[in-house]
């Protein structure tokens, strides 16, 4: 399994920093992400089909776009307006980049 080396790009949260070649699923990131029990906020789309401006809205950056991402399914349906989605909490992801 992946672990981030020491060297950190520029953006905390690009995805590059936790992932090693193609295999976007062989990472600390995402088990950290999926741990049981972790707490997820509901989150309901207020644009359509823009996960840019639903990262913003939530995250407070579309650099957080990335790791939205990871926990949608890779449709953009999942961006409808109206739609409920459970998200980690930014504070969480913070706490996890740190960890790791």
């Amino acid at each position: 399994m992946f672990k981030q080396n020491k060297l950190i790009n520029t953006n905390k949260t690009e995805l590059a920093n936790f992932i090693e070649g193609q295999d976007i699923f062989n990472s600390l990131l995402i088990s950290e992400m999926n741990r049981p029990g972790i707490m997820k906020t509901i989150y309901t789309v207020t644009t359509d089909y823009r996960p840019d401006l639903v990262a913003l809205e939530f995250y407070g950056s579309e650099n957080y776009l990335g790791i939205l991402l990871l926990q949608t399914s890779p449709s953009l349906r999942v961006f409808k307006k109206g739609t409920q989605l459970k998200l980690l909490p930014k504070e969480t992801i913070d706490e996890i980049i740190t960890r790791l």
